[in-house]
């Protein structure tokens, strides 16, 4: 194959972005912290308390917003990062970078 490296960058680019979305589909094993594991704890409680079983998905998760605002969360959250989430954040931070046409690519825009 005589590719020139641009078109090389935007092919592995694609195959980037399909890696990243099967990922999305594989479950966490991140090992999150007790502290973390309190204050998740905390909002569900927050949130039990202040709705009711006729209550939507909607009203719930503007009463966990409403729990994240008040109660801000300032410790570490994770103890152990797994190798899933560490690839999708190096994804995510590279898309969020100024990475000019090869982000358009990756984004769907070629």
């Amino acid at each position: 194959m005589n590719e020139i490296a641009i078109e090389q960058a935007f092919r592995l680019s694609h195959i980037a972005k399909e890696l990243f979305t099967a990922l999305r589909t594989t479950d966490c094993l991140c090992v999150e912290t007790e502290e973390y594991t309190e204050y998740q704890k905390r909002s569900q409680q927050y949130v039990a308390d202040n709705t009711t079983a006729m209550s939507d998905m909607w009203e719930r998760s503007a009463k966990r917003i409403e729990f994240f605002i008040t109660e801000p969360f300032e410790g570490k959250e994770v103890e152990v990062e797994c190798k899933r989430c560490m690839a999708m954040e190096k994804y995510e931070d590279f898309c969020s970078e100024d990475n000019g046409d090869a982000y358009l690519y990756i984004d769907g825009h070629d």
